[in-house]
């Protein structure tokens, strides 16, 4: 299985130019995300730049982990990118509550949406 999601990345010289190689988190080679420099600094840093974003992701799905173990009983945040983030909020009979990044002034980023999210599972379940 292979995911789009550079997970590592390595750096290598060969005829005078640095490769900054991209893996996905199972290891596999994701040749279309590599780059090409002369410079290594411009190398390190876009190498640090693909991982940073990768880490970043990992961090907000263990966010999004912890609170859908806060909700509610039977209630759960599904999160999920396509072309922005969006998010939806699954109720214990099934029905579901779609948002997205950006409809709204109070919902620009992924944080907004799934604070969001936790406050309508907490005041929904209260009715």
């Amino acid at each position: 299985m292979t995911s789009s999601r550079i997970a590592s990345t390595y750096i290598v010289r060969s005829r005078g130019e640095y490769q900054v190689k991209a893996y996905d988190v199972h290891g596999n080679r994701l040749p279309n995300a590599d780059y090409f420099t002369d410079d290594y600094e411009d190398a390190e840093q876009t190498a640090n730049a693909m991982v940073s974003e990768f880490d970043k992701g990992r961090q907000f799905n263990t966010y999004v982990s912890h609170v859908n173990e806060s909700l509610p009983e039977g209630w759960y945040i599904h999160m999920y990118a396509s072309k922005s983030f969006s998010a939806y909020l699954l109720d214990p009979d099934g029905n579901e509550t779609h948002i997205s990044a950006g409809e709204s002034e109070l919902l620009k980023n992924p944080a907004d949406i799934i604070r969001h999210l936790l406050i309508t599972a907490q005041e929904e379940s209260a009715k």
